[in-house]
């Protein structure tokens, strides 16, 4: 139960370690999908380091066109890396 004055993120946070201290560390990634996390937030790092950190189009169409761009040009640079 937690603390009344606790935050939601400190509870995840708790219940995260406690099912980590039940079992191991890589059996609880496997349960929660962690590897798939890690590589999404990898993804968005390259994406936003290659291409900058924020959208130029104001509109919410021509921010989608913008995503599909920059998508594009990731992919046909991993495309040019891989074998």
């Amino acid at each position: 139960m937690p603390r009344p004055d606790s935050t939601l993120g400190a509870a995840w946070r708790n219940a995260a370690i406690d099912a980590i201290g039940k079992s191991s560390r890589r059996e609880w990634k496997q349960a929660v999908g962690y590897h798939r996390r890690s590589l999404v937030e990898t993804l968005m790092y390259r994406l936003k380091v290659l291409t900058g950190p924020c959208l130029w189009a104001r509109k919410i169409g021509s921010q989608a066109t913008e995503v599909s761009i920059r998508v594009g040009v990731l992919n046909r640079m991993a495309a040019l890396a891989c074998p």
